[in-house]
């Protein structure tokens, strides 16, 4: 009977510490050379991009919106694509019960400009040109 308790108690502590070991999940790799703060600055698109090594954060106003922060909560799929001269990104988005594909596209122009364009399914937005902050 011990022994059996003693298993239980094992297992238990297996399930347990297996649960709390997350393994590298990590969606967004932003190249280097997109890394810092892009923007818009003035006018009604006011709006930026902050680049890590490890995510995407978009701002506008008032709202911030951390991509990776966004998609490990949601446990979504993202794919990417990184060249010298273009980032991208592409997940599923779901509102209402409806699902688009959205793909973020960051093009380099040259050292201090990019452009950003928004694709869904429906059609897209942009380019937008962004310079570095």
């Amino acid at each position: 009977m011990k022994r059996q308790y003693l298993m239980i108690g094992c297992l238990a502590l297996l399930v347990f510490l297996g649960g709390c070991i997350e393994p590298d999940r990590q969606r967004l790799h932003p190249p280097a050379w997109i890394q810092g703060e892009w923007g818009i600055t003035s006018g009604p698109n006011a709006m930026s991009y902050t680049f890590t090594a490890t995510t995407v954060i978009q701002r506008a106003g008032y709202i911030s919106l951390d991509y990776e922060e966004m998609f490990r909560s949601s446990d979504t799929h993202v794919t990417e694509k990184i060249t010298g001269q273009l980032y991208s990104f592409t997940y599923l988005a779901e509102e209402g019960g409806v699902t688009a594909e959205m793909t973020l596209e960051f093009t380099r122009v040259d050292a201090d400009n990019i452009n950003m364009t928004l694709k869904t399914s429906g059609g897209s937005i942009g380019p937008l040109p962004l310079t570095r902050l």
